[in-house]
This record gives C-alpha cells, sequence and structure tokens, in this order.
C-alpha cells in the first residue's frame, strides 16, 4: 500500500485533520500522485500541487504527514502479526 492509498483509505479522517474537505483530499491526492509519479521531486510536488489548488504547501505536508503516520501504524501491526505468525 503507497503512501497515498493510505490517504485515501482514510479520507474524512484525513481531511478533518489537515482542515479540507473529504473531495479536496482525493483532489489533491490525485495530483499528487500523478506529479510523483512523472518523476517530479517531492518538494516541487507539493509546492505545484498546492499552487494548482490554491492551497497552502502547509496543507499539502500535513496531508503527507498524516499519511506518514497511519502507513507507519500499519507497518508496525504487519510486523507485529507476522512475528506472531512466523513463530519457529
Amino acid at each position: 500500500m503507497s503512501l497515498l492509498d493510505t490517504i485515501m483509505g482514510k479520507v474524512n479522517d484525513v481531511a478533518a485533520k489537515v482542515g479540507v474537505t473529504p473531495d479536496q483530499v482525493q483532489q489533491l491526492t490525485a495530483t499528487l500522485q500523478n506529479k510523483l509519479g512523472d518523476g517530479t521531486d517531492q518538494l516541487a510536488a507539493i509546492e505545484q500541487t498546492a499552487r494548482e489548488h490554491g492551497v497552502p504547501v502547509e496543507k499539502i505536508q500535513a496531508l503527507m504527514a498524516h499519511a506518514g503516520e497511519a502507513e507507519s501504524i500499519a507497518s508496525q501491526i504487519g510486523g507485529l502479526a507476522k512475528g506472531i505468525f512466523n513463530k519457529n
């Protein structure tokens, strides 16, 4: 699961935390994913996405931060499950 997939899985929660609407989260995420997918570096992708959607860069950074937190938690849970089920 990618960082951006994580955002989309919790769109309402992320929207409330970042201070944008769920529709904006979807639009921002799609734009950001396209820019990162075409090779744009992360900082430039964030700045371009913010400019194109008329939101502060800080909102895009917060969006990414919340997704990173969720991905980290999911990774930790996955590691715990692996440890439990792959005991020798």
